[in-house]
């Protein structure tokens, strides 16, 4: 699922900021400057929140839904709450470097970046997967304080929409 949602993020992103790069700033045009400024604000903003988004919203629901088997084989002692998050966290950190992967192969070579070479690709696919991760740990330790998985996603919800407050009036 994650890799079909990575492809609808990397066409979204190309086709909403296609060529973003290219324009030319301007000394006698504040309007041109205006909007390439704020073009180059919203990739990066919408780039940036879409990763934190869709891996806290993946992760959220980890430990809720686990946290019946994770008490139980806690009461029975067969390992410690540390050797369980830690192994949770690395497998699902593992798993979702993915999204960030597919979004920047398909949505890199549509911005007009002054470097669309491999290492530029790959410095994409960094700034990328810096919100992803982000987002993962985010989603995975704000799952950890709730029991159940309808409470878990409300609550992320409404911390996202608070970080974002201010987004709107900075891109728009």
């Amino acid at each position: 699922m994650l890799v079909i949602q990575g492809i609808f993020q990397g066409c979204l992103q190309a086709a909403l900021f296609s060529e973003v790069t290219k324009v030319e700033f301007s000394w006698r045009s504040k309007a041109v400057n205006h909007k390439a400024t704020l073009n180059m604000l919203g990739l990066a903003f919408q780039a940036a929140s879409d990763q934190f988004i869709m891996m806290s919203m993946a992760q959220i629901l980890q430990i809720p839904i686990a946290r019946p088997i994770f008490e139980r084989e806690l009461a029975n002692r067969m390992y410690t709450p540390t050797a369980y998050y830690l192994a949770q966290a690395a497998a699902s950190v593992m798993v979702f470097c993915i999204y960030p992967c597919f979004t920047a192969l398909i949505s890199f070579w549509f911005f007009g970046f002054e470097h669309p070479d491999v290492y530029g690709l790959l410095d994409w696919i960094f700034c990328l997967a810096l919100p992803a991760f982000a987002g993962s740990l985010w989603g995975f330790s704000f799952g950890t304080f709730f029991k159940s998985e309808a409470t878990a996603l409300q609550a992320n919800i409404i911390f996202i929409l608070m970080f974002n407050l201010g987004a709107g009036h900075t891109t728009n």
